[in-house]
């Protein structure tokens, strides 16, 4: 304490960077970063190279911060400046440093990266405590679901679910990591042909072990007069995927409804964004992102909701915990997650449609299907304004797009990419890779299971936005992937006019959310039923140029997609049916 004057220990910035974290995170990195610069001092006026006391948990509680906001660019240029300090607790075998890198490496799909850290993290003779092994166990799961290692997540499924049904009671292990675990098992059975009974099992036997129920607590009475008061929980309301699907929701409810947005992610930007003036005119906007469940709980209780919307299912930042005490006495799963939650104690309901979950499916689903006329989408770009056009740059080649990520290109779809490669040897592969750097991970696959020959291949680098929609004006025809079928990339496609093929399912969600959308705006001949049909449909498209012209040139596709995606028909079905469920 004598080396620094009474008002500069490193740690007195550490520990305020800590305080503000838990609310203001945006400032918070502000004190973390100045801690950095005490602390880097410190090691030189010890002269020993060694760290302070207090360092390690700045440097993880900065990235913490970091990663969770999502701030990724940031965390880079910090371990760019940083890298031989950083190396230095790695070189050690610091597990929790390691811990962090390799979630920030599968993070920004910088996967060569993310396997050598985990090399160390699951090394039996590196020591850890139970909360850490779970967390590796949970993370390992998601980095091969990216590598596309298909033949290994059936394997590590059966592992995890092992895992998920002995932990239940192991002390000294925190709730959330557990659910973290169970929950990131569960994303994983729409990217593969699975055992539906498996998945049953599953669900009513340690779903709400995980997340613990609770009965609604009824705290108002819906008079006959009153709007009704619609809830949406959601981190995905901005800069997601998601995003393109409910801000065109949200813009256009009527005056009936009342709706408040329960923000989990985003708050600040959603409040400072002038582009988002007309959601804050239409909604109430309320931030949980750092609430505990009984504080979030309440909030929704005060705001006394009729029907609670969960945007999440098991995906990342969801809000299980909450929606498991019905904090709302009508829980609606919709959106961002192709299957159930699993007990109609945390959600009564779905929103889908006839085509999606056909009246026949034998799909189990413990919430009752809601099913939209016309479409369970509303689409609304949030990238461009009108579509762009194509571009022959590979003239006379005719191009197959692949744009969805590599982790739903299961083999499957890859068999049939294969045969219509031989069987239309007049046409490029495009595929959009989704890796920031080791392009060759995927590369490498692609070519030795599709065989041909290079000249065949177009791989597309992952870029930016604008980078991203160029590749759409090369493509002529869109080859869709399952069991897990493209959302938001099949509605990119469609917007810019380019068609898809896709294959039907007759028993599961996740396969045919492209369906749905082909059927819907009038495009029934590009939907197949079995994997002979989708390569027979891919091929003959591929040589009919008059029909591409038209579809493509002529951008018929276009206006048939736009004409369906308008707001006015889809929120009449769509209030229409949140209003019969407040009558039931």
């Amino acid at each position: 304490s004598d080396l620094f004057p009474a008002n500069n220990h490193p740690q007195l910035y550490y520990f305020m960077g800590w305080i503000l974290s838990q609310s203001k995170k945006y400032e918070a990195i502000y004190w973390f970063e100045t801690a950095i610069s005490h602390f880097m001092e410190y090691r030189k006026i010890t002269q020993t190279g060694e760290p302070h006391a207090y360092e390690l948990e700045n440097w993880l509680d900065l990235f913490k911060v970091l990663f969770e906001q999502d701030y990724t660019k940031k965390m880079e240029q910090i371990m760019i400046e940083y890298a031989t300090t950083i190396d230095t607790y790695v070189q050690k075998k610091e597990i929790r440093m390691i811990h962090v890198l390799a979630a920030y490496y599968i993070k920004t799909n910088q996967l060569k990266r993310a396997e050598n850290m985990y090399s160390i993290l699951l090394d039996p003779s590196v020591p850890k405590d139970a909360e850490m092994e779970y967390q590796i166990q949970n993370n390992s799961l998601i980095l091969y679901s990216r590598m596309a290692k298909f033949d290994e997540l059936h394997d590590l499924l059966k592992r995890n679910l092992t895992i998920c049904q002995s932990m239940v009671n192991i002390p000294g292990v925190n709730q959330k990591t557990k659910q973290n675990l169970f929950c990131s098992n569960m994303l994983q059975y729409d990217y593969i042909y699975h055992d539906m009974q498996e998945r049953q099992n599953l669900c009513q036997s340690l779903v709400e072990t995980y997340f613990p129920v609770s009965p609604h607590i009824k705290n108002h009475i819906h008079e006959k007069n009153r709007r009704i008061h619609i809830g949406y929980v959601s981190a995905d309301i901005l800069h997601h995927a998601v995003s393109n699907f409910i801000l065109p929701i949200l813009e256009n409810h009527t005056k009936q409804f009342h709706v408040v947005l329960f923000m989990n992610r985003y708050y600040e930007k959603m409040m400072a964004n002038p582009e988002n003036l007309s959601i804050r005119e239409k909604c109430t906007i309320v931030n949980i992102e750092n609430m505990n469940t009984e504080d979030a709980v309440k909030t929704i209780r005060e705001h006394q909701i009729d029907i609670l919307l969960d945007l999440h299912g098991y995906t990342e930042y969801n809000r299980l915990d909450v929606f498991a005490q019905n904090p709302a006495p009508i829980q609606v799963s919709y959106l961002g997650f192709p299957n159930t939650v699993g007990s109609s104690n945390i959600l009564q309901y779905r929103i889908t449609d006839a085509i999606a979950d056909p009246p026949s499916s034998k799909q189990w689903w413990a919430e009752e299907r809601i099913r939209l006329k016309g479409g369970f989408l509303l689409y609304k770009c949030i990238a461009m304004q009108r579509p762009i056009a194509p571009n022959r740059r590979y003239h006379p080649w005719i191009i197959f797009g692949a744009m969805n990520r590599e982790s739903k290109n299961s083999p499957e779809t890859l068999e049939c990419w294969r045969q219509i490669l031989e069987l239309a040897p007049h046409t490029k592969l495009l595929i959009k890779l989704s890796t920031t750097e080791d392009d060759e991970i995927h590369i490498e696959k692609y070519k030795k299971v599709l065989n041909v020959k290079e000249d065949r291949f177009i791989f597309a680098k992952y870029g930016t936005t604008e980078e991203y929609f160029y590749l759409y004006s090369c493509i002529d025809i869109l080859l869709d992937c399952f069991p897990y079928s493209g959302t938001t990339t099949t509605c990119n496609a469609l917007f810019n006019s380019v068609p898809v093929v896709t294959m039907q399912h007759p028993d599961l969600h996740s396969h045919n959310v492209s369906a749905s959308i082909l059927h819907h705006i009038g495009l029934p001949e590009l939907i197949t039923s079995c994997p002979d049909q989708y390569v027979d449909v891919a091929v003959k498209l591929s040589q009919d140029t008059k029909r591409l012209f038209e579809y493509r040139d002529q951008g018929l596709i276009h206006r048939k997609f736009n004409a369906w995606m308008q707001p006015k028909r889809f929120m009449e079905d769509y209030e229409s049916a949140l209003t019969d469920i407040m009558q039931k």
